[in-house]
């Protein structure tokens, strides 16, 4: 199954959804919106499926093929509407319901809402036959089923940088979620001067904020996007994820390579002087030496 694509004529919302807890034996209803934003005279057609959702890699690029035991609420979903047209600028409302089974496993369980479009009014001519411009696009569901669940998540690696060629500082980190329910990680930096406990740069105020479904590693990037070019910093990464907070901190030197080489250049030029100097004054002392040795 192809990926859905951003490209999709249909606008959807909301992207996300998250059922907060479903009980098994039980059955929750829940529904979304599809819109038609075209202005031009043409209907739209759709299409919804339910798929099973996970990540391909550690940059969080969705799937919507892969399978496993957090996907078991695919088969769970009923769509009331799966099908039908919209004129444009028409909406409407999409309802499903999701049925629990009694034996449904405790934890995370994540579905995807593929919605395929078709626009005739966009079809082409192959070879005499008219074929449809098609796209897809994808509603996220996440969902815990009441029970016994694991909040396990680690940080693999959190990373700030000590020495900083190319602007701007730029951290990293990778943490890996290995219980049974999704878990959010908030990503605090914040950045003081070497000789100063003034902050200039935070994000505080607005951290980065991530959800991490089970069985999965994600890898995330902070930047402080107006790294002066030369400077010395005292640079704070925490990463609040699971049950503790991770916190890492250095002594970053920001500096362009030509300036590195100019000051590697400049401190073996110091050395070199003071050798030589050095060297001098032993020959001067074995010169005076000789000389008072002599008869």
């Amino acid at each position: 199954m192809p990926q859905p694509s951003n490209l999709s004529p249909l606008a959807v919302s909301p992207g996300l959804i998250e059922v907060s807890l479903l009980t098994p034996g039980q059955v929750y209803e829940g529904e979304f919106t599809v819109l038609n934003p075209t202005t031009e005279d043409a209907i739209s057609r759709y299409s919804i499926t339910v798929g099973p959702l996970t990540f391909d890699d550690e940059y969080y690029s969705p799937a919507f093929e892969d399978t496993s035991d957090f996907n078991q609420i695919v088969d769970w979903i009923e769509i009331e509407n799966p099908s039908g047209e919209l004129a444009p600028q028409e909406r409407c409302t999409i309802r499903y319901k999701i049925t629990v089974p009694e034996d449904a496993p405790a934890g995370g369980q994540y579905a995807s809402f593929l919605i395929a479009s078709e626009d005739p009014a966009g079809a082409q001519q192959q070879e005499g036959v008219a074929v449809a411009a098609r796209s897809r696009i994808a509603i996220l569901l996440y969902s815990t089923v009441d029970g016994e669940t694991r909040e396990e998540g680690h940080v693999i690696e959190n990373n700030v940088p000590s020495i900083v060629f190319d602007q701007p500082i730029k951290t990293s980190s990778l943490i890996i979620n290995s219980g049974n329910i999704h878990i959010k990680a908030k990503y605090t930096l914040r950045i003081y001067p070497i000789f100063s406990g003034e902050e200039v740069y935070t994000n505080e105020e607005s951290p980065v904020i991530s959800t991490v479904i089970p069985d999965t590693t994600l890898y995330n990037e902070k930047t402080w996007e107006d790294t002066p070019l030369l400077g010395l910093y005292r640079v704070v990464q925490e990463i609040d994820f699971g049950d503790r907070i991770d916190r890492k901190e250095t002594v970053t030197l920001v500096a362009p390579l030509w300036f590195m080489i100019l000051a590697f250049l400049f401190l073996v030029s110091i050395i070199y002087g003071i050798i030589e100097r050095i060297g001098k004054r032993k020959e001067a002392k074995k010169e005076r030496q000789e000389n008072l040795a002599k008869p």
